[in-house]
């Protein structure tokens, strides 16, 4: 897949999340964007001479993507209160709204088709970077 399109796919994992976990939990979803801009802005200090291809807005929507799939679909284990020191905080914001809304996501992530979600479900950091 080619940077423009996992781009594109990026994109569309991220229209239909705020379609389907915007309003009324738009507050839990804005809480963990949050935290991903700020977990991303500080990767990017610690790297101030890495050129990156993407802006940190599109690495946020990425990981927001990417992470809730994985824990809706059971990809990654959620965090447990003895993790809270080495994972990032905002795979706990993801984990709890995977709890709290887990109909929601997967009326989301449905709405990609089977493709979209595998591909979404494999996004590497790496690749968009």
């Amino acid at each position: 897949m080619t940077h423009a399109e996992t781009i594109r796919l990026i994109d569309r994992g991220f229209e239909a999340l705020q379609r389907y976990v915007g309003d009324p939990h738009g507050a839990h979803f804005a809480i963990l964007l949050d935290l991903l801009t700020s977990e991303e802005r500080d990767n990017r200090k610690a790297y101030p001479e890495k050129k990156y291809k993407t802006t940190v807005y599109q690495a946020v929507k990425m990981f927001a993507v990417r992470n809730l799939a994985q824990l809706t679909y059971g990809d990654r284990k959620a965090p447990t209160a003895g993790d809270w020191f080495h994972v990032n905080q905002s795979l706990f914001a993801a984990a709890a709204i995977v709890e709290l809304h887990a109909d929601d996501l997967l009326k989301a992530y449905g709405s990609l088709g089977l493709a979209d979600l595998a591909a979404i479900r494999e996004l590497d950091y790496r690749d968009i970077i």
